[in-house]
């Protein structure tokens, strides 16, 4: 007895293909910045009077501390030696705790408006993420051991 042969296509179109092209948006390109102050000015298209009114509702913003977490004694932690970006900040009654792109991750008064300290245990410590529990009021932090 013969077995009967099935042939399987992958592509059960009999190799036709549909290609879609992109939507334009109808008001061009938009960079971030402008996605963040849509987003936060309105939520509609047709905005016409929120638009004026964005500058009264941004005019107050305006820079009130500065913090720095650069260690200029860098032989402490040789890892602070070079300047990055802050990704996150978390305030947290009376401290304000600040991460930076490199991993280092530093907690600063609000009374003294000077830094408290490092979060980071040991030199090789690199902080990823931070999270505040205010249920009991701890400090969460996702940590991973650079390797050289």
């Amino acid at each position: 007895m013969e077995g009967r042969r099935i042939i399987a296509n992958p592509r059960p179109c009999s190799g036709r293909r549909v290609s879609a092209k992109k939507r334009t948006r109808p008001d061009g390109f938009i960079n971030s910045v402008k996605k963040l102050q849509r987003r936060e000015i309105s939520s509609r298209m047709d905005r016409g009077f929120s638009i004026s009114t964005a500058q009264e509702r941004f005019r107050n913003m305006r820079l009130v501390e500065h913090y720095d977490t650069h260690d200029p004694k860098g032989y402490a932690l040789p890892f602070l030696m070079k300047r990055t970006r802050v990704i996150e900040i978390v305030a947290a009654r009376d401290i304000v705790f600040a991460l930076a792109h490199s991993g280092v991750c530093a907690a600063f008064s609000r009374e003294t408006n000077k830094r408290v300290c490092f979060l980071n245990v040991s030199p090789d410590e690199v902080i990823r993420s931070l999270f505040y529990n205010k249920n009991n009021d701890s400090l969460i932090t996702v940590s991973v051991y650079a390797s050289l």
